[in-house]
């Protein structure tokens, strides 16, 4: 492979999922319970371990490629839905929103600067657009 040329995947997902390309062109894309993370030329993949019943998906990079966030699901309803983040290698998996409040990602999420992240939270009683930090603190309707 030409180090000066980008070589384009097209994949085209028949279920529920999405496909990110960061900045060392990786691919990250969703099934409906994992989470795979690939060089486009048949590299080796890492794949986000979860435990059973939970399904993850809407995944997206960071500004600089370094976490993931994610919406994660123990059930079919959004009062089990998770916000959460974990490192680009699938490691340092965190739950930003959980207990009384149900939140998740449906969209990018991340400023530009990757210093806030935007989410759909419950904390009120009522769905509505929140931001916090990466590490789940300063959370502000």
């Amino acid at each position: 492979m030409n180090d000066n040329k980008i070589n384009y995947v097209y994949i085209l997902l028949l279920c529920t999922g999405s496909i990110k390309m960061n900045l060392k062109h990786l691919l990250c894309f969703a099934t409906l319970i994992l989470f795979f993370i690939a060089s486009p030329c048949n590299a080796d993949e890492n794949t986000f371990a979860i435990e059973n019943s939970t399904h993850n998906f809407a995944p997206y990079w960071s500004p600089d490629g370094t976490y993931i966030a994610y919406s994660s699901s123990t059930g079919n309803s959004l009062e089990n839905l998770s916000a959460c983040l974990s490192k680009a290698d699938g490691t340092d998996k965190e739950k930003l929103t959980s207990g009384n409040e149900s939140g998740g990602f449906f969209f990018d999420p991340w400023s530009p600067e990757g210093n806030l992240l935007l989410y759909i939270s419950n904390l009120t009683g009522n769905y509505e657009l929140w931001t916090m930090h990466p590490d789940g603190s300063g959370k502000r309707k």
